[in-house]
């Protein structure tokens, strides 16, 4: 992993995904969290489309055919390291979203802009 001087006294170590802030010896562990995940490029035209969308849905909401709500837990267990392949539950739960249920829908042409998502995080 790496490792770069913080906050004073203390060490900012990285190490397979998770980010440890540690005392100046190296030996206690004062916090811990995930690495941020890298955002996913997104072109210019498929944020106007996506604007466009939202305008056209909050003054007609009338064209929206289907409205899915997604539930994902945020709770401490989700901090879990015990999915094969990724690096906690809470990024399983977003990864399997992501691939089973978005990715789904624009590979096989179902996703259009009168479906609405919402995004439940507790």
């Amino acid at each position: 992993g790496t490792r770069e001087r913080c906050w004073g006294q203390r060490w900012k170590v990285e190490y397979d995904g998770i980010i440890f802030i540690v005392s100046n010896d190296l030996r206690r562990e004062v916090t811990a969290f995930p690495s941020p995940l890298a955002l996913a490029p997104v072109e210019a035209s498929d944020r106007k489309e996506h604007s466009n969308a939202k305008l056209v849905i909050e003054h007609k909401p009338e064209l929206c055919v289907s409205h899915s709500v997604l539930v994902i837990d945020r709770s401490g267990s989700m901090q879990t390291h015990d999915i094969h392949l990724h690096r906690d539950r809470l990024t399983a739960a977003y990864s399997i979203t992501a691939m089973e249920f978005i990715a789904e829908q624009i590979f096989s042409n179902t996703a259009n802009n009168s479906d609405v998502v919402s995004l439940v995080e507790f």
